[in-house]
């Protein structure tokens, strides 16, 4: 899809599904295909019982759980080479982090710590690799 003007929405105005598929699904369809160009992998992993389970992915194969606080995020195209970004986030919640390590072509690591240092399981970790 190609991208549309943003729409003025004007008050009282009765919204149809042809004008949201215009001018909001697909502009991020539109959106998804530029990005995606730039983003080569994204993945959303949840941990329960300190298992990682996939919650939604993009060039991530499963990921592989190496015991607490590390989990081993594989692509499932390699990067062209191991020099690339990887941005990790998670449910900082009590003053915990979570950093990238171990950069590989087919893989990339993530470990989640507390505040000591000591490796944690957390609740959720996104990973985006550009």
């Amino acid at each position: 899809m190609a991208w549309t003007a943003p729409r003025t929405w004007t008050p009282n105005e009765v919204v149809t599904a042809a004008i949201m598929n215009t001018h909001v699904k697909d502009n991020l369809i539109d959106l998804d295909s530029r990005l995606g160009a730039q983003i080569h992998a994204w993945g959303h992993y949840s941990f329960s019982g300190g298992t990682p389970t996939e919650d939604g992915a993009y060039n991530m194969d499963t990921p592989t759980d190496n015991g607490t606080g590390e989990t081993t995020c594989n692509f499932t195209a390699n990067t062209a080479d191991p020099d690339y970004a990887a941005a990790p986030s998670s449910d900082n919640s009590n003053q915990k982090h979570v950093y990238c390590r171990n950069f590989n072509a087919g893989s990339v690591q993530v470990r989640t710590e507390d505040a000591t240092g000591t490796l944690v399981d957390l609740s959720f970790t996104i990973v985006v690799v550009t």
